[in-house]
């Protein structure tokens, strides 16, 4: 059976070339909103999320590492290039790891492997 990786990302295009590179090898389920995340979330636990946290003014990263739920799944940080010193911050609040805008598919395959 394929993992699940639950994909958040209000940039279709990203949400696209994403959906693209893992659906070989995953089940794959998107939405575009932190609000459609957590009302997916309701229904259906991932085994790994992979958020864009350029996304929202609010840090959903936190919340999901917070609620009782949620906090065991792992969350893989989409993260723009021009933020990364945000980077350590977003390690220290739950997030597994990180991975740049726009991505190596390789490395993403491979950091996902790590955590599922």
């Amino acid at each position: 059976m394929k993992k699940h990786i639950f994909i958040v990302d209000s940039d279709i295009m990203n949400l696209s070339t994403v959906n693209n590179s893992l659906a070989h090898l995953y089940k794959i389920s998107i939405c575009n909103s932190p609000d459609a995340m957590f009302k997916f979330l309701l229904r259906l636990i991932p085994d790994l999320i992979l958020l864009n946290i350029d996304m929202t003014k609010s840090d959903k990263s936190e919340v999901l590492k917070n609620h009782e739920l949620y906090k065991k799944i792992p969350v893989i940080l989409m993260v723009p290039s021009y933020i990364s010193e945000k980077q350590i911050k977003y390690i220290e609040k739950g997030a597994a790891y990180f991975v740049y805008l726009p991505f190596n598919n390789s490395y993403l395959i491979e950091l996902i492997e790590k955590y599922i």
